[in-house]
């Protein structure tokens, strides 16, 4: 998703950009020394900085472009830590990051309105200074043509001598030319003033005055440069002795007899400079190729981040801080080689922007899937809720407990959405069992006083096996009866207080005798009591009750969490419908041959107050 907010390449700065000034062309070193200079005082706000960029686009002057770059890295790094803490705030409220969006900063179109302004302004500078070398360079041209006209011969020059001089201060005034015309233009210059001496002849005194000052001024820039040999600063120093040739051009000539010996020794502490100048070139040539490494070390890095198997949010956010770590280590290092700067960062840039599209493209499927899965739980929610208020206690038990197994096995929704449906089904589920639990208590309180009344008439029969009497059948068959019309007992003692019951009837029946005496108290023949094979009918009618009984409890043990107790579940609900039919049948052939009357043998219950509760599930 993205709208998880982490930092762009588009906002990435790139570094070490500082724009050429019209006059010269900066250096590559020069640019760096520059941009790393922390020449401006920066604002600490928003507000401030973007006051700051209106104030210079008002201005009409472009500025330094260095120090709008530093404005602009400021402006996005404070926009970067306020929407990282909202984000923050946001994910504590509950929210899911993936849902987060940043809200729109007006400031940042009014700061990007402004620098537009900025940039027209720049771009109409530099078209100016241009057309201002252009006319300069035709003045300088000009000046030329006339000093020409003066060199027609030594009387015209001696006359013209101070239109000359007019000539050379006008030369000196005129300043920023085109460089490509520079060099070819000065020697026009020199060519022409040498001219113009050497036909000075009769006016020797003022062209020997003209000699004296030219040499005073060339030695004093012959002196000014043997100073800047041990300026620790290699770059300044090579920026004024830019401007001190351009100064020894512009002075006029001295005594032939000097000129080499003068210009030898400027030339002599130039190169010293110059030699200070390339070896520093050729150590920033080696930190910029060290420069080259690292950042080709970082892209490689992150291109060979494997984005196919990442799931989830926390592993994505992993791999975005990871990134977002390799852009700050970015930002720390110098340029590039000039001819690989442009290169290297198109690349690293496209690698990063290659990992948040495929960030963005996979939290818009994800959304896709969490919509899909929130259907899904919602029409299960659905369905808890229809079944809360059943008393179809088996039934929807077993409904309920599918519904929660299904529920296991969708995928995950947003956050958010996923805590208000899980605790509507939650809810449901809990309601229906709370339910359950209360209704099914009752019957075990009813089934606890079965056991007393079963254990009342056991303890008859024991006292009729002991003290016998005239009416012994009579009254085990009426004990018989009552036993026969009581209800459930709680099944860990069906086992016991049936077997204690089944031995005092065979001790009493052994004792007395009672299936070989005739009754002619009671008027009944042998004939009119009940044959062996009903006996035998009513005995596996027991049996198979007790029978269903047990799996009717034994499967309210069990829960269809897992495959196994999904399948073990079906199998016993197929023997409880199979053994209820067989009872059905057992009920039906005993009273149809009247040994015990059809009222008292029915068929069993389904019994659904004997299925326990399901254990609910957890999210």
């Amino acid at each position: 998703m993205e709208n998880v907010t982490e930092p762009r390449t588009e906002e990435l700065q790139e570094q070490n950009t500082v724009e050429q000034p019209a006059e010269t062309v900066a250096t590559a070193a020069e640019e760096v020394i520059e941009n790393n200079t922390p020449a401006y005082q920066i604002p600490d706000t928003k507000e401030e900085i973007v006051a700051r960029i209106t104030e210079i686009a008002k201005s009409g002057d472009a500025g330094s472009r260095i120090e709008q770059d530093q404005l602009k890295q400021a402006f996005y790094k404070l926009q970067r830590e306020e929407r990282t803490a909202a984000q923050t705030q946001f994910v504590e409220n509950g929210g899911d990051p993936q849902d987060f969006t940043p809200e729109e900063d007006p400031l940042e179109e009014e700061m990007k309105a402004q620098l537009i302004i900025i940039k027209e302004i720049r771009a109409k500078q530099i078209e100016d200074k241009e057309k201002l070398k252009e006319t300069n360079l035709q003045k300088k041209k000009d000046i030329i043509e006339k000093i020409k006209a003066l060199c027609t011969s030594p009387d015209e020059a001696n006359k013209q001598y101070e239109t000359f001089r007019n000539l050379q201060n006008e030369w000196k005034e005129i300043k920023p030319i085109p460089e490509s015309a520079a060099n070819e233009i000065w020697k026009q210059f020199q060519f022409c003033q040498d001219q113009f001496y050497d036909l000075l002849k009769t006016n020797s005194a003022l062209r020997d005055y003209d000699f004296k000052k030219n040499l005073e001024a060339k030695t004093l820039l012959c002196e000014a440069a043997e100073k800047l040999v041990d300026d620790p600063d290699i770059i300044k120093a090579s920026h004024e002795l830019q401007q001190l040739h351009q100064e020894f051009r512009e002075i006029g000539p001295v005594a032939k007899d000097l000129r080499e010996d003068l210009w030898t020794r400027f030339k002599a502490a130039s190169t010293a400079i110059n030699k200070r100048h390339a070896q520093y070139f050729e150590s920033l040539k080696e930190k910029e190729e060290e420069n080259l490494s690292k950042k080709t070390a970082i892209c490689e890095e992150i291109e060979a981040i494997e984005t196919e198997n990442l799931q989830g949010f926390s592993q994505w956010d992993g791999i975005t801080k990871q990134i977002i770590s390799l852009q700050e280590e970015w930002k720390t290092i110098g340029r590039a080689p000039k001819k690989s700067n442009t290169k290297i960062f198109e690349r690293f840039r496209a690698a990063c922007d290659n990992f948040f599209n495929k960030k963005s493209e996979f939290f818009k499927e994800q959304k896709k899937v969490y919509a899909d899965n929130a259907a899904k739980k919602l029409a299960l929610v659905e369905k808890a809720e229809e079944l809360k208020d059943s008393t179809q206690w088996t039934a929807a038990t077993n409904e309920l407990v599918k519904l929660q197994k299904e529920w296991k096995e969708i995928g995950p929704t947003t956050h958010k959405t996923s805590n208000a449906l899980w605790e509507r089904f939650n809810a449901a589920c809990n309601e229906f069992f709370d339910k359950k639990k209360t209704v099914l208590g009752d019957q075990h309180k009813e089934e606890n006083e079965n056991l007393s009344k079963k254990k009342a008439i056991i303890e008859k029969l024991e006292a009729i096996a002991i003290e016998g009497g005239d009416n012994v059948a009579e009254s085990v068959k009426q004990l018989q009866d009552e036993w026969a019309s009581i209800g459930h007992v709680p099944y860990k003692n069906k086992d016991k207080i049936y077997a204690k019951y089944k031995e005092t009837i065979d001790k009493i029946n052994k004792e007395f005798n009672l299936r070989s005496r005739k009754q002619t108290k009671s008027g009944r023949k042998d004939s009119d009591r009940p044959a062996p094979t009903g006996n035998n009918l009513i005995r596996i009618y027991e049996n198979k009750k007790a029978e269903l009984a047990t799996y009717e409890n034994n499967i309210t043990f069990l829960t269809s969490t897992s495959k196994k107790g999904s399948v073990l579940i079906d199998t016993m609900l197929k023997k409880i419908e199979s053994l209820k039919a067989e009872l059905a049948n057992l009920a039906e052939k005993i009273n149809q041959q009247n040994q015990t009357p059809a009222e008292t043998v029915t068929q069993t219950p389904t019994n659904e107050e004997n299925t326990a509760e399901q254990t609910e599930t957890t999210e």
